[in-house]
């Protein structure tokens, strides 16, 4: 599994992979206060992106990886900046 949850965080771990996409938006789903920690994560699968982007919430630990914080961090901010507009 590459997730853990501590501490109303949901910790995206190594390689997250499309087998875990399902997973991690029902985990989302369930917990609407679960915030993001992306300082670990070094892959997100486009699955796993969309599902992230369709129950956006804040960063707790921004991301490490450049690609994921330079490309796809920016998107999910965008996201929960415009969920939080509605």
């Amino acid at each position: 599994m590459s997730y853990t949850l501590e501490s109303n965080c949901l910790k995206l771990e190594a390689i997250c992979g499309v087998e875990e996409a399902e997973e991690i938006h029902e985990k989302l789903l369930e917990d609407p206060e679960l915030h993001l920690d992306l300082s670990a994560c070094e892959h997100l699968h486009a699955a796993v992106f969309q599902a992230l982007l369709r129950q956006p919430r804040p960063i707790k630990r921004a991301a490490t990886d450049s690609f994921i914080k330079r490309w796809l961090q920016p998107q999910l901010e965008k996201a929960l900046a415009e969920a939080n507009r509605d």
